[in-house]
């Protein structure tokens, strides 16, 4: 099966009740949830999990599909990555750009709008389940 990668928001407050929600939504791959927080603002709480995709049903609030270039731990929606290279490329989006991601470690790349939103993460601890 195929398994896709998933971002929840969340606060360091609420953690637990995340996590029961998370799993109360889903079955988790791996029998892990990957916990970051921002750089900028540890208050706010990323988990990000992998799901069997056949499983999936909808998406959970305050959940985002992502996307990982694993050297770089570098999180990206597809959306942001179209924007990202746009800019990138004098605002011509070309699938074949290659974006140097050695510029964005630790990050997840999402829009906010239509604007590009580069949040600087710090990787928490991982939850075994």
């Amino acid at each position: 099966m195929k398994r896709q990668l998933l971002c929840t928001f969340s606060s360091k407050g609420s953690l637990k009740l995340t996590m029961d929600y998370i799993l109360g939504f889903y079955k988790v791959s791996n029998d892990r949830v990957y916990l970051y927080s921002e750089e900028d603002d540890y208050e706010n709480l990323l988990f990000f999990y992998n799901i069997e995709e056949s499983l999936r049903d909808g998406l959970a609030k305050n959940t985002i599909s992502v996307h990982r270039k694993v050297h770089t731990n570098s999180f990206y929606t597809i959306n942001a990555l179209n924007t990202l290279i746009t800019t990138l490329n004098n605002g011509v989006l070309d699938k074949s750009y290659q974006v140097n991601w050695e510029n964005y470690p630790n990050t997840l790349l999402t829009l906010k709008g239509t604007d590009l939103k580069k949040i600087n993460i710090v990787f928490e601890k991982a939850i075994y389940l």
